[in-house]
């Protein structure tokens, strides 16, 4: 479904955002002056000739996204997701944190999320209790 309040991009900067594309002292504070901390990293993370290759994609595809009639771009890129996406962990065929690993290199954002919270909410109390503070402590 079209959300109506972003059905038309005026300001295509949004999309700049959404791709980590605006160096983050752009994205915090939009008044920072050129010599503020931060605003030099812009010029760090495009030094690589692949990172400026998919920064320069990432706009290309975003100005296109915001060219579209919303209900094209909507289906375009709910076709584009599933395609993307790695689909359901496969069964254990080495050892399960391997391949739980494995499949997690290749998930979606959205994947790694929906999984993430479903295997949470299926553990027991007491094992939930137990993988929280792991998680909490850093996995150490």
């Amino acid at each position: 479904m079209v959300n109506p309040e972003f059905s038309t991009v005026e300001n295509k900067r949004e999309y700049g955002r959404a791709a980590n594309l605006l160096p983050s002292a752009e994205m915090e504070n939009p008044g920072a002056l050129a010599g503020a901390t931060g605003a030099d990293q812009l010029g760090i993370s495009f030094k690589t000739e692949e990172y400026r290759k998919r920064a320069e994609a990432a706009t290309a595809l975003a100005h296109a996204i915001a060219d579209c009639h919303p209900q094209d771009a909507c289906e375009i890129m709910a076709a584009a997701l599933q395609d993307l996406s790695v689909g359901t962990p496969l069964p254990v065929f080495v050892s399960a944190m391997d391949d739980a690993r494995w499949w997690a290199s290749c998930a979606s954002t959205a994947e790694l999320k929906a999984f993430a919270l479903a295997c949470f909410e299926a553990m027991r109390p007491k094992v939930r209790d137990a993988f929280l503070g792991y998680v909490q402590r850093g996995g150490a």
